[in-house]
């Protein structure tokens, strides 16, 4: 479905305050003491070097736009959500109906392995019901990708990596991504040209290899 506002989509990664715990505590712990992490989803209606101002919601009557439940944050890390969901089409393609993926597997829509009992084939299914399921598969690839990030220090990777490192998670699962051991050793070092290596030494761009050298090339080209 096409939404008539001219704002991409985004994903912001954004610091917030946060309380510690009641009582008493070593000076130590409380040094220790992290900064929240938040993410928020909407679309982008102000970037600049002060703030970061995204839409969650927006409607339409007669002659009357509105939005609602925005909200201001100071400037964040901002993935391009309708990027990145492009991206997954282009290389993932679109079913209506159930097909076998490149390693037999039952798929359908857009990359979603048939795990659930429901699935038929020859049957067509809604594009609307299907597009669901992408958000859904997406939604877990987000964070599969965001815990790999934090278990392998790597929390503060160009926007870009981390967008193909959900890719890479949506196709391989939480699992085999971080079998990439000497790709996450890479980006917690900021090398990205050499997390981009990392990628095509795999069995995963021997699978697959038109998709990990696009994003391979992507990875390689981020300054």
């Amino acid at each position: 479905m096409d939404i008539p506002i001219d704002k991409p989509l985004v994903l912001v990664t954004w610091l917030d305050a946060k309380d510690g715990q009641t009582g008493w505590h070593s000076l130590d712990d409380i040094e220790k003491e992290k900064l929240a992490t938040c993410y928020s989803v909407g679309w982008l209606m102000v970037r600049n070097n002060e703030k970061v101002i995204i839409m969650a919601d927006y409607s339409e009557f007669e002659d009357d736009k509105e939005g609602g439940r925005h909200i201001a944050i100071p400037n964040g890390k901002i993935m391009n959500m309708d990027r990145l969901k492009d991206s997954v089409k282009q290389h993932e393609g679109y079913r209506n109906k159930v097909y076998l993926d490149t390693l037999g597997k039952r798929t359908v829509g857009v990359g979603h392995l048939c795990v659930e009992d429901f699935w038929e084939d020859d049957k067509e299914y809604d594009e609307k019901f299907l597009l669901e399921i992408l958000e859904k598969d997406l939604g877990q690839a987000i964070i599969g990708a965001r815990e790999l990030m934090m278990e392998n220090d790597c929390i503060d990777l160009n926007e870009k990596a981390e967008e193909i490192l959900i890719e890479m998670v949506f196709q391989l699962g939480k699992t085999g991504v971080s079998k990439f051991k000497n790709m996450w050793k890479a980006l917690s070092e900021l090398n990205y040209v050499g997390a981009s290596y990392e990628m095509l030494d795999s069995k995963w761009a021997k699978q697959t290899p038109n998709r990990a050298k696009d994003m391979a090339q992507i990875m390689k080209a981020i300054t």
